[in-house]
């Protein structure tokens, strides 16, 4: 049997649902921002903005720091955002843990799940979908294949028409070695292709379809999912292993 592999495709919450983001700054922000923390030490959404900034820069001990620092102010004053920061502090802990050596980085997600949970808390009636697949990303590379495939459902019962969560699950069904659940969820994928809004997947769910039902010995549908993608073109794999296909088939 050939060997599927399956790989997480990753979206990273950048705050922009259902609040206001922090005030925007001239030229140098950092050093802009840095001059009014200096003058207004007690302004959570100084720290924040200065936050976001480190994190654009991939400086990630200063920027989760700040974002230490404005849920620490923030939490005399009750805003109704808190949640986005957890969001984005744990945006930061995701990206460190992918650049941490495998020690560290295990911490790393573990923080990050945490603060998407602690997010999703406190998130009264938002579009919840993208920190539900990053949350499910975190488990995945901590192979908590289940609890990404719970996060992964949440995301489709909340945006049922959005392809990306259907192919992350799929993927973490194939980890699990359900099959059946990884064919209904890339069959969810091409329906809602149409809504992909830009995201672009390297091989499409009617090839990834088509590994599926070659590995449990359905060639049929195999051949009709490659000949979906084949096109005639001379360099398309999936060209290739629809004739490797059809001569297995006795075509």
């Amino acid at each position: 049997m050939r060997k599927i592999l399956a790989a997480i495709a990753i979206v990273l919450y950048t705050g922009v649902y259902c609040a206001a983001t922090p005030p925007k700054t001239p030229d140098n922000p950092i050093e802009n921002l840095t001059r009014q923390i200096a003058q207004t030490s007690d302004d959570y959404n100084l720290y924040w903005s200065r936050a976001n900034h480190y994190e654009l820069l991939k400086d990630f001990e200063k920027a989760i720091a700040d974002y230490d620092r404005a849920l620490t102010l923030e939490s005399s004053q009750k805003s109704p955002y808190r949640y986005l920061m957890y969001f984005d502090r744990a945006k930061t802990y995701f990206e460190r843990a992918q650049s941490s050596d495998r020690a560290n980085a295990s911490k790393d997600f573990e923080k990050a799940i945490a603060d998407y949970s602690q997010g999703l808390a406190l998130c009264d009636g938002c579009d919840r979908y993208l920190p539900y697949i990053n949350r499910a990303a975190s488990y995945v590379a901590l192979e908590r294949y289940d609890l990404a495939a719970r996060d992964y459902k949440a995301a489709i019962k909340l945006e049922p028409y959005q392809p990306l969560p259907y192919r992350n699950l799929a993927d973490v069904y194939i980890r699990l070695g359900d099959y059946d659940g990884a064919i209904e969820s890339y069959s969810g994928e091409i329906e809602h292709a149409a809504n992909a809004s830009g995201l672009i997947f390297s091989v499409s769910p009617h090839t990834k379809r088509a590994e599926i039902y070659e590995l449990i010995g359905d060639y049929e549908k195999a051949i009709a999912d490659l000949k979906k993608t084949c096109g005639g073109e001379i360099n398309n794999p999936s060209c290739a292993n629809l004739k490797r296909l059809e001569a297995l088939n006795g075509k």
